[in-house]
């Protein structure tokens, strides 16, 4: 062999020595399912916000004894997560497969260990789930409760938007679909038995690069019978749910306002040249310039308070919106009213509907005595808008009550607001 053959050995032996090296340290180099989940478990420390987009496709088979039949339909849920401030929006729809595709839509909001749940037209509910954000934040979820335990199988890798993907199949355990382990807590509450989630499998997605899940499918059936064990004609009913998840929009900016923002922003803009009004329950008033004295905000009671001191005596205004959990009618405010001042003590003057700044009203006037054998006369105005009742209170020695009251009509039949809609947080 002469030194130009030895020379093209040499070259051809360290060529394949170099790609023997470097198919060992490219096969030695892709993880395994455990490093893949440890790795998407450390990504989810670094992140600040996402979304996601869930397509629930929902089957319910229930047996009785005339057969079996099915109902058929779509849950769609879109998802913000702001996990820097502690935020999010959920806006969830279900469509059925009926003749007429009947849909319900729902959203919910948290923000500051708070979620708040729609209750009625422009109304939310609060409720406190401090321990329970890892039941909405789907990632987080995962990362912390699913994955534990879990058995784990890596499959062929596969591209998702072009992007390169790990995909693992994952079969959780029963305690921590439900279970927040690090505190105890439910996530959310179930009755469904461990036996019921035996057919349940996941597969998830995760990019190779950033190692972010980018989709995760979801299929289970669920035995429901128990739900129906008071029904005598029901056998059996099967829940069968196929998800599919897109998670996209990894820490990019994201803007999660309150449902109820733009109405804040309508009745900020329509009080705002009112002298005193309360932007939160939505009213607001002017009074005449000659109403020197002082007058407050009772946050405990939503209510306007204002004294008026004359020579030591005083003259009251109170105005009043309804309590959060008042559903009364004008009507039935005034006969409640009606009924308590039925005494001895009391001597009603008149009363009679009316109206306040174009609003329906009703206006109570009577008197009674103080320690003093002195008469106090005391107006109450029942004034309702759109379903909800204001209550305004005036009273006083009737020396001063009667001096005053023309100006305080004035003032409310020219200025007195209700904002209509509304938004109550209950």
């Amino acid at each position: 062999m002469d030194k130009k053959e030895k020379n093209l050995f040499y070259s051809l032996f360290l060529m394949i020595a170099i790609i023997i090296f470097l198919s060992v340290f490219i096969f030695q180099s892709e993880p395994n399912a455990e490093e893949i989940k440890d790795r998407f478990i450390d990504s989810v420390g670094n992140l600040k916000s996402y979304k996601f987009l869930s397509n629930t496709r929902i089957i319910r088979t229930t047996e009785n004894i005339t057969g079996v039949n099915s109902t058929k339909g779509n849950l769609i849920t879109t998802v913000k997560i702001d996990m820097s401030k502690n935020k999010f929006f959920i806006d969830s729809s279900l469509v059925l497969d009926t003749p007429n595709n009947q849909n319900s839509s729902i959203t919910y909001y948290y923000e500051d260990k708070i979620f708040y749940l729609p209750w009625g037209e422009n109304k939310w509910r609060s409720s406190d789930l401090e321990n329970n954000w890892y039941g909405y934040s789907f990632v987080e979820r995962l990362a912390y409760f699913l994955l534990e335990d879990a058995n784990l199988e890596k499959l062929e890798n596969e591209k998702i938007d072009g992007k390169d993907c790990y995909v693992l199949n994952i079969k959780p355990k029963f305690e921590n679909i439900h279970l927040n382990k690090a505190t105890g807590d439910l996530l959310f509450e179930s009755s469904i038995s461990e036996e019921s989630y035996d057919n349940l499998t996941m597969k998830c997605w995760i990019d190779k690069n950033d190692f972010y899940l980018k989709k995760i499918l979801v299929n289970y059936d669920l035995d429901i019978s128990s739900f129906y064990k008071n029904d005598e004609n029901i056998t059996n009913v099967i829940q069968s749910y196929d998800i599919d998840i897109q998670l996209y929009d990894y820490n990019k900016a994201i803007t999660i306002s309150a449902p109820w923002q733009q109405l804040l922003e309508e009745a900020e803009e329509e009080l705002c040249s009112l002298e005193y009004s309360s932007i939160k329950y939505g009213y607001g008033f002017n009074l005449n310039e000659n109403w020197t004295g002082w007058i407050e905000f009772d946050y405990a009671k939503s209510q306007f308070l204002y004294r008026k001191d004359v020579d030591s005596n005083n003259l009251s205004l109170v105005i009043s919106p309804p309590s959060e959990y008042d559903s009364s009618s004008l009507d039935e405010a005034v006969t409640s009213t009606l009924e308590n001042l039925d005494n001895n003590n009391i001597t009603i003057i008149s009363n009679t509907s009316r109206t306040l700044n174009n609003m329906n009203a009703y206006e109570i006037v009577y008197s009674t005595t103080n320690d003093d054998s002195e008469i106090i006369l005391i107006k109450n105005i029942y004034v309702e808008n759109n379903g909800r009742i204001f209550n305004i209170f005036y009273g006083g020695l009737i020396d001063l009550y009667n001096l005053y009251d023309t100006e305080l009509e004035q003032s409310l039949n020219a200025s007195f607001t209700i904002i209509s809609p509304y938004y109550q947080i209950i």
